[in-house]
């Protein structure tokens, strides 16, 4: 009915077969043959391949819906091999918390390691041999600004981060949402519609265009985490209705640009799933 109405009124004809062909994806996938096999490109998986791929570049974060086993995961990694990115995916469910998405503070692991690194970085930037038998605590008592300030800058900067480890009993540690807007990498969160709206609604802040996110649990240093160039955000989720699937809320679906996948229903999609399959099971 959509696809009528645009064509009546913009005199244009909609002809999905060249719109979703074999050549156009191609053009949106240039090293198509090199991407892991599995796949079998179908019409519908073309289709589910280009829309999504257009909504990432222009930055819209993206929601597939539709029933379980229709392809849903395994498109949104194709396309991040597709462009080169790594996929970090959280499955969600009714038991999630806010701090499995964006990070929580946590007791300080590898205390030992820590304090290792840094007597041995204290050695090198404070001058005389007495420092090899001065024991982790004096070694800090020594170490005076100037110091700190002589010595290479990430050395400088390594010495305060790990003082400040050995010396807490807990520290942040980031979320795989807030890795992936860090290092501008892709994000998926499986069955989205699982999670509790107390938790997606923290979300909404990186789904806008500005795509930034107060960590208020973090404290007051480098709280505001702002998506490096290249981090998209995708989900999925089943039809609402069923027992256990329930719809999202329309602020976060608001947000997000919304694209069914179809089950696979017709002839020309089942048809080379089941050559691929047969074949396989031939070798």
């Amino acid at each position: 009915a959509v696809k009528g109405v645009i064509e009546e009124v913009m005199k244009v004809r909609i002809d999905e077969d060249t719109i979703y062909s074999q050549s156009q994806l191609e053009k949106w996938v240039p090293n198509l043959k090199q991407l892991p096999p599995g796949i079998v490109w179908t019409k519908a998986m073309r289709r589910l391949f280009i829309l999504v791929s257009k909504a990432l570049q222009n930055n819209e974060p993206v929601l597939l819906v539709g029933e379980t086993g229709c392809g849903k995961t395994q498109l949104c990694q194709a396309v991040a091999d597709a462009h080169g990115k790594e996929l970090f995916v959280v499955n969600a469910h009714v038991n999630l918390e806010t701090g499995d998405l964006i990070g929580a503070q946590r007791p300080v692991r590898n205390r030992s390691s820590i304090e290792s690194q840094l007597l041995s970085d204290l050695r090198l930037v404070i001058p005389g041999e007495a420092t090899e038998s001065m024991s982790l605590g004096e070694l800090k008592r020594a170490l005076s600004p100037d110091q700190l300030q002589q010595c290479d800058p990430d050395v400088a900067q390594r010495i305060k981060q790990n003082i400040a480890r050995s010396n807490a009993l807990f520290e942040w540690v980031d979320g795989s949402f807030i890795t992936a807007m860090k290092v501008g990498q892709y994000f998926l969160l499986d069955e989205i519609s699982l999670a509790d709206d107390s938790v997606l609604e923290r979300l909404n802040s990186a789904l806008e265009p500005q795509r930034s996110i107060l960590l208020a649990e973090k404290g007051p240093i480098d709280s505001l985490v702002v998506a490096n160039q290249g981090f998209q955000f995708l989900s999925t989720m089943n039809p609402g209705g069923d027992y256990g699937k329930r719809e999202l809320s329309a602020a976060l679906r608001n947000r997000m640009t919304e694209i069914w996948a179809p089950q696979l229903s017709e002839d020309e999609d089942i048809l080379p799933i089941l050559r691929m399959k047969l074949h396989a099971k031939d070798e």
